[in-house]
């Protein structure tokens, strides 16, 4: 799950597998078997490195859709239960 967030950050910052590699000092065979869910024993340095490279909160990395559904529309001035 974390892995297919920070893929999602990455593509959207316009970041490549390589680049974020450099820049957090991770190999990017590593960054590739975590957004494949190879492996998911990170640590939170490591999604501290990636998050700060994606100018993305560390929190958007571990949440999962639903919590970041209601935050957005909270966050939006909306109340979850007026789309029901």
């Amino acid at each position: 799950m974390i892995g297919k967030r920070i893929k999602k950050y990455r593509i959207k910052k316009n970041v490549s597998l390589a680049e974020l590699g450099e820049k957090t000092g991770v190999e990017e065979s590593y960054l590739r078997s975590i957004e494949n869910n190879i492996h998911q024993d990170h640590s939170t340095d490591f999604l501290y490195k990636v998050s700060s490279v994606l100018g993305t909160p560390i929190k958007f990395c571990l949440m999962n859709k639903e919590k970041q559904t209601l935050r957005n529309l909270k966050t939006n001035g909306s109340t979850w239960h007026s789309t029901l």
